[in-house]
This record gives C-alpha cells, structure tokens and sequence, in this order.
C-alpha cells in the first residue's frame, strides 16, 4: 500500500471518530435537556394551563382519599409537586375539605395522562365525608397552624386515628386529650408539638 492510500484511511477514520464523537455530544445534550426538568406545583402547573387536572374522593376522608388525574399538555416533560399542607377545597359546600399530609412528586412525559392516589385526612370534622367521584378543587396552602401540622405528619409515621384527631384539634378545635397517647415517642412528640403550636 502506498503513502497516498494510508493517508487516505487516515483521514476516513478521522471522520469517523469525529462524527461518532459529535453524535455523542448531541445525544448529550439532548439527554441533558430533557432530565433538566424544574419542579413546579400543582397549583402554578394547573394556573399557568401547563396540565389539565381532575380530582375526585374515592369515599371516604382518611389516607388514601383522593385521586388526581392530570395531564401534561405540553411537549416536553414536566415535574410536579403535591405539597403536605394543601388544602383540597370540596366542590359541596356540605363534604369535608381534605388536607393533603404527604407530598407527592409526579412526572409527566411530553402530553402523558397518570391518575394516582393522594394522601390526605379531613380538616372540617361537622360535615359529610365525601362520596365516591365527589369533585374538588386544587385549593391552596393552608398558613400557620394547620400548615405546619400537614408538615410535620409529612416527615412523622403516625397512625391513621392519631393523624386525624390531630388535624381536627387544630382545624375544629376539638379537645386535644382526643389523641390516644399509647405511650411511644412519636405520639408523645406529636402532643408536644401541638402543645406548642396551640401555646397550651
């Protein structure tokens, strides 16, 4: 082989190593974009019409109450937050509100559709649970008290009594001698931190 034909190889997998190289970048960067996703909430998602949002009661006000069905409507991915401490508003005037207590993150795909479970408990102890396919609205976040309840149940494992009773002395004013005390830690830290809360 002579001098003219290596150097010709040479050149043709030059090329090719700088195309398979410039094929990497850009999958990189594509990649990159396409991970680099900002999380926003469910509220500024559902009020900037970045989603479509439907969310209904399964029956019943305790733990895993409510299902939201929303769908990205943009084209690329997106990443919501469900933050403990929003209060689901009922659409009947005579149906409990629901406070959500665990934050929920979801990520939608480019015009992705996913219907999940919300964890939430009641926040209006004298009205009616709500019915099965009950509507609601995404509500807001509640402020002092009752928000930093929501967010302190959020990072806590408590059972289901306790975390209700809880909520309802601090959204009905119910008697706080109402939350069984079995003696563990994380009840009596509850106690005390509604003790401060309520400064009683």
């Amino acid at each position: 082989m002579n001098k003219n034909n290596d150097w010709r190889f040479e050149t043709l997998d030059m090329r090719k190593l700088f195309i398979l190289i410039s094929i990497c970048l850009i999958s990189h960067i594509c990649f990159a974009k396409s991970t680099a996703m900002d999380t926003v909430s469910i509220q500024d998602a559902f009020t900037k019409r970045l989603i479509s949002l439907e969310i209904k009661g399964v029956g019943g006000y305790q733990g895993r109450c409510i299902k939201m069905k929303v769908k990205n409507i943009q084209s690329v991915s997106l990443s919501i937050t469900i933050e403990a401490g929003r209060r689901l508003d009922s659409k009947d005037s005579n149906e409990q509100d629901i406070l959500v207590i665990k934050d929920t993150m979801l990520v939608l795909l480019a015009n992705q559709e996913k219907t999940f479970a919300v964890v939430g408990y009641c926040c209006q102890a004298h009205n009616h649970a709500p019915k099965q396919k009950s509507n609601f609205t995404i509500g807001s976040l509640e402020k002092g008290m009752l928000y930093n309840l929501a967010r302190y149940i959020n990072r806590t494992p408590l059972p289901t009594d306790v975390i209700q009773y809880a909520i309802w002395v601090v959204s009905d004013g119910i008697n706080p001698a109402a939350i069984r005390d079995d003696g563990s830690a994380a009840i009596q830290g509850l106690r005390s931190f509604i003790s401060f809360e309520k400064k009683i």
